[in-house]
């Protein structure tokens, strides 16, 4: 007998606590934008790295941004693009 499994939904490092660690799963790919991903990859943002949301503008945009070592801002839209899995506090 098998159990059915709900998957939980995909969190995105838009939706990230401020001062929560997460591990880097995948970059969803934007339709109405091609350069998003290759973007997002050759400014360190690469599967199996160690994010932390570090700050957030007034608005919620832009939002600060450590992957491993290196401080990042990006756009929130471009933050909902990549999924990541919190890490144990």
């Amino acid at each position: 007998m098998t159990e059915d499994v709900m998957s939980e939904p995909a969190l995105t490092l838009a939706d990230l606590p401020k001062g929560r660690s997460a591990l880097i799963n995948r970059i969803s790919p934007c339709h109405d934008d091609n350069e998003s991903e290759r973007r997002l990859l050759e400014i360190g943002f690469e599967e199996g790295k160690t994010v932390v949301v570090m700050h957030r503008g007034l608005l919620g945009d832009p939002l600060g941004v450590r992957v491993d070592r290196q401080m990042i801002a990006i756009r929130r839209r471009e933050a909902g693009l990549i999924v990541v899995t919190p890490l144990e506090a």
